[in-house]
């Protein structure tokens, strides 16, 4: 439950219990404790604590294939795909792809037809592939994705299964977006769109939030293309969509970072030699920034979301200080959202890493490597800590 809710504070401590308690009941090797195990590796993954969450994802694999005598189990087969995630995030495509194989493999031997883990299974391995420039494979796999998911929901219809072909389409335009195929892409990116928002018109955050991921999608394509007028548009509607409804911090993958569109559409100035607007525009969406961070301290108390949201908040408005040469107020705010951060998710969550990178970025520039160098060692992962790791 606290891992959903992205309480991951609150959800470590009963996860270390319950897999204590049923190591110490059950044995090792015991089908609820390898499922405790499983839950409290996959909340070292979401918090960044990448060394932790492989060892123990390893030892669960180990322990399924030892209880469940089958390689193609299903806790086997997820155990596998959580690893290639996993290593995918921390950058060992070799890991990742062969995890992301096996997975996908005994996906199609076990499930044997149409279903979402087969989905998401092929749209993961895909995206691997995409990452390594891999893109005739990639593209290949993200079409039988999208023909797999497309034909289940005329079949079927279950639940997760339409939104699973939304997010594919999603995939297979970010392989075009590598590969150059710029029409191809904006395709995908709209029909992608276009099936997520009717998913999510019950839910206003969902309608926002998706309609945010293709204006980002599209402004990045534009720019690429060179047609800055409809790049800048998108930027501002993504710019606009964040701070009025989504507050900055609508899930933990920074699908909606601002940061991106207020970079991007800065490019836009830049690339039309215009770097007055560039300096008017950081300062425009800097002071925009300020009021919204504002409006939330006035509902801290008791909304946990908005506390989250402010500390994001601040990390951005660290960000353009830092790019407005503004080094002494940048260095206080952005500590400030480092320590916010930290305390709302993780030392070692996304948000809490970027923020340091941020920070480093400010030291860099302002001629202190020592400091940056310091706070960029805070973003070393510790080791696995004696947890079981065995391939």
């Amino acid at each position: 439950m606290y891992r959903e809710a992205r309480r991951y504070k609150e959800a470590s401590p009963p996860l270390d219990e319950a897999v204590s308690l049923t190591r110490d009941a059950s044995g090792s090797d015991d089908w609820l404790t390898l499922q405790a195990t499983h839950e409290l590796a996959l909340l070292r993954y979401v918090t960044g604590r990448w060394p932790e969450s492989e060892a123990l994802l390893l030892q669960c694999l180990s322990v399924a294939k030892k209880i469940h005598l089958d390689d193609d189990h299903p806790d086997v087969i997820a155990t596998e795909n959580d690893l290639g995630e996993l290593y995918s995030d921390w950058g060992r495509p070799t890991d990742a792809e062969n995890y992301l194989r096996q997975s996908l493999q005994g996906y199609r031997r076990y499930m044997n037809g149409d279903s979402t883990p087969l989905v998401d299974a092929m749209a993961n391995l895909a995206a691997e592939l995409r990452k390594q420039q891999k893109f005739e494979e990639a593209e290949q796999l993200g079409l039988e994705a999208i023909e797999t998911a497309r034909k289940a929901t005329e079949t079927m219809t279950p639940a997760g299964m339409s939104w699973s072909l939304g997010d594919t389409h999603g995939y297979v335009a970010r392989t075009y977006e590598a590969m150059g195929r710029f029409d191809d892409a904006e395709r995908h990116f709209r029909e992608s769109y276009e099936m997520i928002r009717v998913l999510a018109e019950d839910d206003p955050y969902g309608v926002v939030s998706s309609r945010v991921h293709m204006e980002q999608d599209m402004a990045r394509i534009a720019l690429k293309r060179g047609a800055l007028d409809l790049a800048e548009s998108f930027y501002r509607e993504s710019i606009d969509g964040i701070l009025g409804y989504l507050v900055m911090d609508y899930n933990h993958h920074e699908n909606h970072n601002i940061d991106w569109s207020i970079d991007g559409l800065a490019q836009v100035y830049e690339n039309r030699g215009d770097p007055e607007r560039v300096v008017s525009f950081r300062r425009e969406v800097l002071e925009r920034v300020r009021a919204r961070v504002a409006q939330l301290e006035t509902h801290r108390e008791g909304e946990e979301r908005n506390a989250k949201a402010i500390a994001v908040g601040h990390r951005t408005i660290g960000k353009l200080l830092c790019d407005l040469g503004e080094y002494s107020q940048a260095e206080e705010i952005l500590q400030q959202s480092v320590r916010e951060l930290a305390d709302a998710y993780d030392t070692y969550y996304s948000k809490t890493v970027t923020a340091r990178e941020y920070l480093a970025t400010l030291y860099t520039r302002w001629s202190k490597p020592e400091k940056a160098a310091e706070v960029l060692s805070q973003n070393t992962r510790p080791s696995a800590l004696g947890a079981a790791s065995s391939k």
